[in-house]
């Protein structure tokens, strides 16, 4: 983080020292993931309200993706279209 704001200084994007400034919390390893499940319950109300009320939109097709691949977010965010194979209905995730 120090060296964003050092280049950012560099260029007066912000003050000088800025980064002098910013209190970042310091987190032990354990304690910056989360462990929480989303249980099949709540996952299937989540889905009916979004068939329901958001079909189709982004946060429903997102959901759905999440739900039934049980692949991480942030590998959902990095498909394109070109990882879709349409014609068998796999995804292709390269890590």
């Amino acid at each position: 983080m120090h060296c964003v704001w050092v280049g950012a200084a560099s260029i007066e994007a912000v003050e000088e020292n800025l980064y002098d400034k910013i209190l970042v919390p310091r987190v032990r390893p354990e304690e910056q993931q989360r462990d929480e499940m989303l249980d099949a319950e709540r996952a299937q109300d989540i889905l009916e309200h979004l068939s329901k009320f958001q079909y189709a939109s982004k946060e429903h097709a997102l959901v759905a993706l999440l739900w039934e691949t049980c692949i991480r977010i942030g590998a959902a965010n990095s498909l394109d279209v070109a990882d879709v194979a349409f014609e068998n209905g796999h995804l292709r995730l390269v890590h």
